[in-house]
């Protein structure tokens, strides 16, 4: 089983942290997510109306415009997903919150704004993907306003994710802000959903495997209620692909790390709407990213990125755990089909663990056994999506 940090009971909250409210949160979602802004495509009024809301949200917690145009940061872009496309544009949002000492480093916050619009004649509203993720950064920058880290806090809503990862390539390749001066990047993206039916109190950190002094951080830190599981962020790249705006951070060897919990059945469908949300976890998930944040941002030294690890006993542990209580629960509907599937994977699995040790040659084997988790979960909404 991967590791999963038993919380601290003495429900200790920093002052700071109140502001990370369960409130907020909704009032952030639910407007993002609403119907009258039609899933928030890029290029859209919606998506402006969307962005504008972020620099607006920001100008109120004080956080300083930090864009090539005030908050913003407007881009052409002609890649994006799949290769050459028309010429698009795209508005990243960037607010700035001054670091007291190293005024040269930046620690980066960053989720994504932009959704998918309508489809097939349906809004696809976007709560979990990515209202929750703004709404994180958000209720972060709130808390950090009220107490400065040493380095500075770049807070940023990017566009045009959802085509390609395109409004942060376009940031890191742009030269408002040199990538070596940027000491790590957390970002978020799903962060308020429920992966399966039993993980009410999970959140998944991927990648802090990357970075020792960030899994050092991640370890120590816990909350009572909140359960953190600590994955490698291959284990979400069955194609090779970052799922995320981390990855371009990482292309610029930044050392990151990506919150989320998981793509759920409602995953890029009409469904993905502000009642899916988790309002307790969330908010606990804020306060526990607050704290392994503000000691990244505070510490001495900069964290590092060092070679890529080969794959852990823990992941495969936690893979052979998850794909059994999914082939032995009741509550999630497996075909026939899947369920062939899942035995063979599990006896790769198991395969794996008799070794004791997982090998590079091992990688491709995890990764399929999460793809056939995302594969079953997808598969959910024929029997809760009607």
């Amino acid at each position: 089983m991967i590791e999963l940090f038993a919380f601290a009971l003495t429900g200790y909250v920093a002052p700071q942290e109140d502001s990370i409210r369960t409130e907020d949160f909704r009032r952030h979602i639910e407007f993002l997510a609403s119907p009258e802004m039609k899933g928030r495509n890029n290029g859209t009024p919606e998506g402006a109306k969307a962005a504008q809301y972020v620099a607006d949200e920001m100008k109120r917690i004080g956080l300083k415009p930090a864009g090539s145009d005030g908050y913003f940061h407007r881009f052409k872009a002609s890649k994006g997903r799949g290769g050459d496309v028309p010429e698009f544009d795209g508005v990243n949002v960037i607010g700035l919150l001054e670091g007291t000492e190293l005024k040269n480093e930046y620690v980066v916050l960053n989720a994504h704004h932009d959704h998918l619009g309508v489809l097939k004649g349906s809004i696809r509203p976007g709560a979990d993907d990515n209202a929750s993720g703004v709404a994180m950064i958000l209720e972060l920058a709130e808390a950090f306003a009220k107490k400065p880290t040493r380095r500075n806090l770049l807070f940023i809503s990017f566009d045009c994710e959802e085509d390609g990862l395109v409004g942060s390539r376009e940031f890191v390749n742009s030269g408002l802000y040199d990538p070596k001066s940027i000491a790590a990047d957390f970002c978020f993206d799903l962060i308020g959903g429920d992966f399966y039916p039993w993980e009410s109190t999970a959140i998944y950190a991927l990648g802090s495997e990357t970075s020792p002094e960030i899994a050092s951080v991640l370890a120590k830190h816990s909350l009572e209620g909140l359960a953190v599981r600590r994955c490698g962020v291959y284990l979400i790249e069955p194609m090779g692909f970052s799922r995320s705006d981390y990855g371009n951070f990482r292309t610029k060897k930044v050392p990151f790390l990506f919150f989320s919990t998981g793509t759920p059945w409602y995953y890029h469908t009409s469904h993905d709407t502000p009642d899916k949300i988790n309002w307790t976890k969330i908010t606990l998930a804020g306060r526990f990213c607050y704290r392994v944040i503000a000691e990244v941002a505070d510490a001495k030294d900069r964290p590092t990125m060092g070679a890529r690890p080969p794959p852990s006993l823990e992941d495969a542990e936690f893979l052979r755990a998850a794909v059994e209580k999914v082939l032995g629960s009741e509550e999630v509907h497996v075909t026939e089909e899947q369920r062939e599937l899942g035995k063979n994977v599990l006896s790769k699995l198991d395969a794996i663990l008799q070794v004791g040790k997982p090998t590079e040659g091992d990688r491709g084997e995890l990764r399929q056994a999460m793809a056939w988790l995302f594969e079953v979960q997808k598969g959910q909404i024929t029997h809760y999506g009607k």
